[in-house]
């Protein structure tokens, strides 16, 4: 049945007859005569009874009147979705990071965007960056924001666009009373002999060190992996290894426990924003993006080892970071 047809049918039994109804629509009483006529046909019923003034409902009229207004309510309502999702202020948006940018960037961003954006539905979830991508691939999720070093970054798909949030020096964690704690900056030589504790999502850090450890004929010695990071800072403490740590995490440090930058350039990390390239992007994801990168210059501005992307790197205080 056409949309259009049921709408002037219901129009026509508001007003009680053609005339008034083609005054309510704007058409000629022929014009609404012929779209009753094409209905009729289209469900091969009697709908009207013509009278000598105006019409009324059959009863098969009176039963497709009622279905016909759900119908058209249910048409209205698809609209008003459609216009909320295209303007950002309605549908769901899907959104995940990984630990370390959901604890510092993400909780702040989320509540201004669901101050400005209340009728957006948020599904937020937290995962490893691997995970991440991939869901974001099969289109199960809108929009994430994730950690790669700079020189042994993902596979990046086609249908898929980033940009970088943030510059972030990666710092090695040490026990308070290590020798090297004093340091203001190591390079990987003077580390790789240590034992070392691979923390929660650094998999790509540690193939990163893996392999500048081999063109220098070592290999580091992971000795424990965990995916609770107040375990890795524990472990530290007490002598079992060290660790890695992104600058955005430091404001999290223990007191007994101190963090030292990294020296090596191919160990800077970027945070980045990931979505779908246009026209698959929604516009609640392009919004929230914009919320993340305002964020990440408004943590940069306050943190030594982190820089907006949209800053010259030289602007950045890259310097020795102690709890």
């Amino acid at each position: 049945m056409n949309i259009f047809h049921l709408k002037v049918l219901c129009v026509v039994a508001d007003e009680g007859s053609l005339t008034g109804a083609a005054k309510k629509l704007s058409y000629t009483t022929s014009a609404v005569s012929q779209q009753i006529l094409l209905l009729e046909r289209e469900t091969k019923s009697v709908l009207l009874e013509r009278l000598p003034r105006g019409v009324r409902l059959t009863e098969s009229g009176r039963v497709l009147v009622g279905h016909a207004r759900r119908i058209l309510a249910e048409q209205e309502s698809a609209h008003r979705s459609l216009r909320a999702i295209a303007s950002a202020r309605g549908g769901l948006l899907r959104f995940g990071s990984v630990p370390e940018i959901s604890a510092t960037l993400v909780p702040t961003v989320l509540a201004r965007f669901g101050k400005d954006f209340p009728g957006v539905e948020l599904d937020f979830r937290v995962g490893s960056r691997d995970s991440l991508l991939e869901l974001l691939v099969a289109g199960e999720l809108d929009i994430v924001t994730f950690c790669d070093p700079a020189e042994f970054p993902a596979p990046r798909p086609h249908s898929i666009e980033w940009s970088r949030l943030l510059a972030d020096q990666l710092c090695v964690l040490l026990p308070a009373d290590h020798p090297l704690a004093c340091s203001d900056q190591l390079g990987l030589v003077e580390v790789l002999a240590e034992n070392w504790i691979q923390g929660v999502d650094q998999a790509a850090e540690i193939e990163a060190l893996s392999r500048m450890a081999e063109s220098m004929g070592a290999e580091p010695n992971v000795v424990f992996k965990f995916d609770d990071q107040l375990t890795v800072q524990a472990m530290v403490a007490v002598g079992m290894g060290i660790a890695f740590a992104s600058s955005l995490s430091l404001p999290g440090t223990r007191p007994d426990i101190t963090a030292v930058p990294l020296s090596e350039p191919a160990l800077l990390r970027y945070a980045y924003v990931a979505s779908p390239c246009p026209p698959n992007r929604t516009p609640s994801a392009g919004r929230l993006g914009h919320y993340l990168r305002r964020a990440a210059l408004d943590v940069a501005v306050r943190r030594p080892g982190l820089t907006a992307m949209d800053l010259p790197v030289s602007q950045a205080g890259l310097v020795k970071r102690s709890a």
